[in-house]
This record gives structure tokens, C-alpha cells and sequence, in this order.
């Protein structure tokens, strides 16, 4: 039985012997069919290939995609353009001579140092890798592009890309809010990449503004191409070489979403200019912004200013200095980021809560002479003689700061800020896309919490004419007003209206949201607002109004000004012409306006640092902005 079980197993040894042998023989005889197909058949032509020939693989790099304004006018675009690289061999392979030869020829077209653009050339090869072109110049003309291609024949390491750079038409008009791109270094690529987005090295990316909280939706997908060199670096026809051979097919770049803001081109462009001026005090400095009724931002500007494009080329280390040291930080948006104590603008706010509360009525008056006496010491109004017996109407009407400590004095902070808080002040407004800075309206709480302070009921009298603790941006000031112009309407207002994809299809949207209405909510009544517009009337058009030479003849404007102190002066120097002392210790001007008064349209707000005050500073560029939208909504005024 042994042995029939040996002889079995035998047997199946010896069929799975032949079975291996035999497919062994066909895997061979496969083999050597392929090997005759290639190297005799083909051998010519593969050798040719081979000895001379390589493929390289160029990334197409993927246009961002447009900002647009209301009306589909261009804010932010593209426009085509070269700039200089060397194939990355020159450093890796070439001996020093061929590098010399190289950049003699870069240096005399580009008219630059040889030994500066050498060092500079390699600083960015180390950086992009030895496999990515070496970036040389980030720009250069197409004059000069013509040139670099004639010299290809001869130095092939040399080559003109054509590329896209981002084209600023506003250039220094509202660049704090368009932002800038530019190349993204290894820590953002790892950032993004961990986020499931598709970056590669050498890529630009929005670094801030719009241009960075946007950039998911405006950056494309980089493209591949695929060319085939000799190997002398010479660009092969493409129909002939090896690339089609071998099945390669290029990807086309997909250039990114396109975004739709609610500005309007026009007004923005006015809101710069409305910085630029010939009187006394000549350029302003600070922010600009404009609303209409429904919380929509039309215009929306800072000053001094910069032009973007000079991040995506690489700035100098001396402009840098320069936007960094400037005292006016160029970089930070005065409108969103920049907190400033309100000064007088604040008053119509501690008049409503005082209507609100029945501390007052519109036909209380009060007496208010040039200074009040409290806790120790004088409390001043910014005319001596004071104003007499007042309405609230006429407090605004001429800015009495009296009038103002009395009730400041009578309703205390937290009453006071309870409703004021609801009109979008001390907080972030929540418009999408921006970073807003939070500013401050303070309660006895917040004291206690931040400071380990008790409120003294003195610090009563700063709040009510918006000094002290209190901090708002620009933008808050111009949604509190909004919220009177509209009678108690508080919106979170909107600057990016939607988002295009390629198609021209919606893909994202946002309007402006209504949060509450006052009226309702904390029933504030509608006879307050309209008390509070009647002052605000009083201040552009009264006889006493203190924005009286700034109003138009050919529409009703409503809006108050306002006068921050940046330094505490004694009493002997509180009333000095603010003209004749050194620009940092001259006021902050704020106007608030908005307008047609009898059916409001928008509503601007400016800020003017260190212009001396609102009436003087801020008021002639709300007026200006003002009439620029009047003159384009309503032309029919104009021909009276």
C-alpha cells in the first residue's frame, strides 16, 4: 500500500513538473517577441529616443478667478505676462564657466548686476528644489521676452514663461479689502494640504484680504503639460515625439470661481478720491465706507494706501520698511480693523437710549453752559460759552457736550450700552469674508472683569460723548446709523453678493440679513428715530449745525460730526486752534451721514486722522461720496 502511495505522488510531481516547464516556455517565448519588437524592430528609433531625447513635465499653472462689482465691471482680474527661469541643470550639472555664460547674457538684457542675479537665481533654487524651473526674474517685458527666446537656440537653459499675473485696475482703491497674492511658502502648502486643498510648490495664494478669505473659491486647478527635448534642451514637435508615442495627453488648467461684490466701481473709485484734497488740511488719512439702505456696501476705502501688484512680482526689502514703518499703517484697514474712540458721532446713540428709557422727551430741555463740574473736576464742552437751554435735537444739532453728560449722568453705562450694543456697536458686525476687529462698549461687568475696577459714575460723562473705554470701527458707526436712517432696522451687511463657477452658475450667494427691528424688539418707538434724524438734519442744514457749510444744495442730507481727542490738554490749551498744533496731537474728525433725509438711499461714514475735526476732516468726504452716488442714481437734480 506504501508503495502504490509513492508512485501516485510520483506521478502528480511529474504533471506538475511539465505544466511549469510549459508555461515557463511560453513566458520566455513572450519575452522574446517583445525584446525583438524593441530592440530590433524598434531599436532604431528607441535608441534615438533615448540617446537624445527626454520628457519633461511643465505645470500650467491656474488663473484665479475675477472680482467683479455690482454691475459686473472688473475690480480684480488677470492679465498675461513673462517672467525669466533657468532650467534648475545649470546649478545641479554646469560647470561654473557655463553659468557665467548664462547670466552674462540674463544680465545684459535685463540690465542687473550678474553676480546679484546669480546669487539671487540660486537662493531660489535651493527654495523651489532642483526639479522646478529656477525663477529669475518674476517679471520682465515682452520686449525682453523676445529676446531670451532668440537666445534659447544657444543657451537652452534660458526660457521666457508666459504667465498670469493679477491685474489691480483700482490699484490703491480699496486694497485693504481686495488683499494680495503671493508665492506660498512651505508652511501654508502644509496648512492647505492638510486641509484636503490642492497646492503645489510655487503656487500663489490670496495672503490677505478677500484675495486670502476667498482663495477656495477664486484659486484654480493647475493644468499639466507634457514636451519632449533633445538633449540640448530644445523643445521637440510635438506631432513627431515621443510624448504621442507613448499615449501622454496634457491637462488643461481650470481657472477658479469667479466672485461678485455688492461695490460699485464708479463710487469706489470716488471714495479714493475723496481722500485727495486742495484745502488746508490737504490729503486725508483714515476709511471711507458706504452702505445702502439695505446694509449692501457700495464703496469701501483706506488711506494711505498701496498698490497690490507689487506683492506677486516680490516686494523690496525697502518698500517693505516703508509700509511697515509708515505711522498711518498702509496695510491695516480704517475701516473694519482700525478701532477708534467714536468721539461726538456716539451722541445720537445716548440720545435714543435717553428717548427710549423716558429720560427725555423731544421736548425737554436742558441747560447747558461750557463746562459741568463733577467728582472733582471740570467737564468741558468744546464751546466756552456753552449753548444755553437745549432740546436734544438742538444738543445735536450743535454737538453740546453738556447736554449729553447730563444724561450720561442720569441713565449710567449699562442702561446705555443695553441699547446701544443692539445697534451693531462694540461688537463684530458679522459681515462675512473680512476680518473685523470686535472694538468695546464697556459695562460696570466688563470693568470688574478686565480691569478689577469698580465703574466710578464719572466715567458716565466720557461714555455719553463717546470717549473713555469706548472703541468702534468705521464700519459699526455706519450700521448704527443705518439703523436710524431705516427707523430701527439692524442689518449685518454684506460685501460679497455671490459666487460664479466657470459656467457662469451660482454656486454660493448672501444678501444682507435683517437681525431685528428696534421698534419691536425693544420697543423703541418710531417717534424717537425720528426725533434723532430731525437733529441729524439740524447738524448739515441748521443755522447752528456744526456740518452747516458742508451740506448740498441739490439733495437734503442728515449726519453728525464728531471731534476725538488724541491726548489730554489742560484747560488753558483745550481751546487752541487745532491748526497750529504738531499733526499728532491734532483731533481725529468722524462724519456719519446719510441721505436723501425725507427717503434714505446709503449711508457714508469717514474718518479723518489727525484732520482736527468732523466738520473740517471727515464731513467734505461724505459729501463728496454723498453727491457722487446722488449725481448716478438721481442725475435729474443736477440739471436744476
Amino acid at each position: 500500500m506504501e508503495i502504490d502511495n509513492q508512485q501516485t505522488l510520483k506521478f502528480f510531481n511529474e504533471i506538475r513538473t511539465k505544466r511549469l516547464s510549459i508555461a515557463l516556455g511560453f513566458l520566455m517565448l513572450l519575452l522574446t517577441v517583445r525584446l525583438w519588437h524593441l530592440q530590433i524592430l524598434n531599436g532604431r528609433k528607441f535608441r534615438a529616443f533615448s540617446d537624445k531625447n527626454t520628457i519633461k513635465e511643465q505645470k500650467i499653472r491656474a488663473p484665479r478667478g475675477y472680482f467683479y462689482d455690482r454691475n459686473g465691471d472688473v475690480l480684480v482680474g488677470n492679465t498675461p505676462g513673462y517672467r525669466l527661469t533657468i532650467d534648475p541643470k545649470l546649478f545641479r550639472f554646469s560647470k561654473k564657466k557655463r553659468t557665467d555664460d548664462v547670466f552674462e547674457q540674463v544680465s545684459h538684457i535685463l540690465k542687473q548686476d550678474k553676480a546679484i542675479l546669480i546669487k539671487n537665481a540660486k537662493r531660489n533654487y535651493h527654495l523651489l528644489g532642483s526639479y522646478l524651473p529656477t525663477l529669475v526674474a518674476r517679471q520682465i517685458t515682452q520686449t525682453q521676452a523676445l529676446e531670451f527666446k532668440k537666445l534659447k537656440q544657444n543657451y537652452p537653459e534660458i526660457n521666457a514663461e508666459e504667465v498670469i499675473f493679477r491685474n489691480y485696475p483700482l490699484k490703491e482703491s480699496g486694497a485693504q479689502i481686495f488683499g494680495y497674492v503671493s508665492t506660498a511658502n512651505e508652511k501654508q502648502i502644509s496648512k492647505l494640504r492638510n486641509q484636503g486643498l490642492s497646492i503645489d510648490l510655487g503656487d500663489q495664494i490670496g495672503q490677505t484680504g478677500l484675495e486670502n478669505t476667498l482663495d477656495k473659491f477664486i484659486r484654480g486647478k493647475n493644468g499639466l503639460s507634457y514636451v519632449q527635448v533633445d538633449a540640448r534642451g530644445r523643445r521637440q514637435n510635438k506631432s513627431e515625439s515621443l510624448v504621442n508615442y507613448v499615449g501622454l495627453k496634457d491637462i488643461d488648467a481650470k481657472i477658479g470661481n469667479n466672485v461678485v461684490l455688492t461695490i460699485d466701481k464708479d463710487l469706489q473709485k470716488d471714495a479714493f478720491d475723496a481722500f485727495q484734497r486742495e484745502d488746508a488740511l490737504g490729503e486725508r488719512k483714515g476709511g471711507i465706507i458706504a452702505l445702502n439702505i439695505k446694509g449692501e456696501v457700495l464703496a469701501w476705502a483706506s488711506n494711505p494706501s498701496f498698490d497690490p501688484t507689487v506683492f506677486q512680482t516680490g516686494i523690496s526689502s525697502e518698500l517693505w520698511k516703508e509700509l511697515n514703518n509708515n505711522k498711518y499703517k498702509p496695510l491695516i484697514d480704517k475701516v473694519a480693523q482700525g478701532t477708534y474712540s467714536p468721539g461726538s458721532v456716539f451722541k445720537p446713540f445716548v440720545g435714543l437710549a435717553a428717548l427710549q428709557n423716558n429720560i427725555i422727551s423731544k421736548y425737554t430741555k436742558l441747560y447747558s453752559p461750557g463746562k459741568l463740574y463733577y467728582g472733582g473736576r471740570y467737564y468741558h464742552d468744546h464751546r466756552a460759552g456753552g449753548h444755553g437751554e437745549v432740546d436734544v435735537t438742538q444738543a445735536l444739532e450743535v454737538s453740546g457736550n453738556v447736554f449729553f453728560y447730563k444724561l450720561g449722568l442720569e441713565m449710567g453705562v449699562d442702561v446705555m450700552s443695553s441699547l446701544i450694543s443692539k445697534m451693531g456697536l462694540g461688537q463684530r458686525t458679522g459681515i462675512q469674508y473680512i476680518q473685523e476687529s470686535k472694538g468695546l462698549l464697556p459695562t460696570k461687568a466688563w470693568k470688574r472683569k478686565n480691569r478689577n475696577e469698580k465703574w466710578h459714575k464719572g466715567e458716565d460723562l466720557s461714555y455719553a460723548i463717546g470717549q473713555g473705554y469706548i472703541n468702534t470701527t468705521l464700519l459699526q458707526l455706519s450700521v448704527g446709523y443705518l439703523t436710524i436712517a431705516t427707523k430701527g432696522l439692524v442689518y449685518e451687511p454684506v460685501l460679497v453678493k455671490e459666487v460664479l463657477n466657470e459656467e457662469g452658475r451660482t454656486i454660493a450667494s448672501y444678501d444682507s440679513k435683517l437681525k431685528y427691528d428696534l421698534k419691536q424688539s425693544d420697543d423703541v418707538e418710531k417717534v424717537d428715530f425720528e426725533t434723532i434724524i430731525e437733529g441729524l438734519t439740524k447738524v448739515a442744514n441748521g443755522p447752528r449745525g456744526t456740518a452747516r457749510y458742508r451740506s448740498s444744495k441739490k439733495f437734503k442730507m442728515a449726519g453728525k460730526t464728531g471731534t476725538v481727542q488724541v491726548k489730554n490738554f489742560s484747560s488753558n490749551e483745550i481751546y487752541k486752534k487745532c491748526k497750529n498744533r504738531v499733526e499728532e496731537e491734532r483731533h481725529h474728525g468722524f462724519f456719519v451721514g446719510f441721505a436723501p433725509v425725507e427717503d434714505p438711499e446709503i449711508v457714508v461714514a469717514a474718518l479723518a486722522l489727525h484732520a482736527c475735526g468732523g466738520s473740517s476732516g471727515a464731513a467734505p468726504m461724505v459729501t463728496e461720496l454723498l453727491t457722487s452716488y446722488m449725481k448716478k442714481k438721481h442725475p435729474e437734480l443736477f440739471k436744476r
